[in-house]
């Protein structure tokens, strides 16, 4: 799986925590997200380590940096949904 797509889907998981309860552990993402363990937990690391999910009290949540992040991304595919490819 590519990883930006993966990125963008555990962002959107933790987005949607944010008013439910909890969020599955990296064994549950990978498997709802058909990939191995090892790749949602690196890509947990990488997230946590850019500042776009964040740790409280034993629980991950989305920081304010992953939200911009998803937001912008979703701007940029509406974008590109709209745009008309150039003909000649």
């Amino acid at each position: 799986m590519d990883n930006f797509r993966l990125i963008y889907q555990i962002l959107t998981i933790y987005k949607e925590a944010l008013w439910k309860e909890g969020v599955p552990n990296s064994a549950a993402l990978h498997e709802r997200l058909d990939t191995t363990d090892l790749h949602v937990r690196n890509i947990l690391t990488v997230l946590r380590n850019d500042g776009l999910i964040v740790g409280t009290n034993g629980q991950t949540v989305i920081a304010l940096k992953g939200l911009e992040y998803l937001e912008k991304n979703e701007m940029m595919l509406k974008f590109t949904a709209e745009r008309k490819p150039y003909s000649t």
